[in-house]
């Protein structure tokens, strides 16, 4: 399995979760709903970090001076 994600993919996951979630809640299955939340929550946070880790890595790239032709 790729363990390299995109924020985009988070996301999607984080979409997909949301469905299971609103179709558990019609069935009023509360333990379900309680983990899916939780893995949403899980997912949120991930995305928060590769969002940090981009900006810094945009960062760092624009501070490097290029090299002049």
């Amino acid at each position: 399995m790729d363990t390299t994600k995109t924020k985009a993919d988070v996301k999607k996951h984080i979409r997909a979760l949301k469905a299971k979630r609103d179709e558990a809640i019609s069935r009023q299955a509360s333990e379900e709903v309680g983990q899916i939340r939780r893995g949403i929550r899980t997912l949120k946070r991930q995305s928060r970090v590769l969002a940090r880790a981009a900006k810094a890595q945009a960062a760092a790239a624009a501070a490097t001076p290029k090299a002049a032709s």
